[in-house]
């Protein structure tokens, strides 16, 4: 199951009970979608069996490299800046899928 059980508003401030349980989902998440690029059958069941969290910090990690790189290559290192637009809408799409 990708979603905690919680029941009361404290439950869903608690780190121990919401996060840190699926941490373990985020190591083998790269190499899972790698070999599933062409399913998009198994691209869904993937998505609906991580961790929205997880899913979310897995895409930040992926955009950070490129947000580095670009901001290498063009000496300008606000490259985040210009995506500020689409991130939090992109974001929040993902938490209501």
């Amino acid at each position: 199951m990708a979603l905690p059980v919680v029941k009361t508003l404290a439950e869903c401030a608690d780190f121990s009970s919401t996060v840190l349980p699926y941490i373990y989902q985020l190591r083998p998440l790269p190499q899972i979608i790698f070999e599933s690029i062409s399913n998009p059958a198994a691209l869904k069941q993937i998505y609906l069996d991580t961790n929205p969290l997880m899913s979310a910090f897995a895409f930040s990690l992926f955009l950070s490299p490129i947000f580095l790189l670009t901001s290498e290559i063009n000496r300008n290192y606000s490259q985040v800046d210009r995506m500020w637009s689409l991130l939090p809408t992109t974001y929040n799409a993902h938490y209501v899928i």
